[in-house]
């Protein structure tokens, strides 16, 4: 599995003030199963955290991440 991380400037304003910008990252979890009862595996999930300020949507190459605009 792998990603790919774009960068670009986005000005969220241009039809109002009602917009809300949403990261997606791929996060490494322990899961559980019910064909393997004896223990948990590791999968990857998606999250998706809104971002509340423009420190928080600044790409990080450490992690997998991926903005998404979402209008609420």
């Amino acid at each position: 599995m792998h990603d790919h991380i774009p960068n670009f400037k986005l000005d969220l304003d241009a039809l109002g003030t009602a917009n809300m910008m949403q990261m997606t990252t791929l996060a490494l979890v322990a899961e559980g199963y019910l064909q393997f009862q004896d223990r948990a595996r590791h999968t990857m999930k998606l999250q998706r955290p809104v971002v509340e300020s423009e420190n928080e949507s600044k790409v990080n190459s450490e992690f997998s991440s991926s903005l998404v605009n979402a209008a609420s």
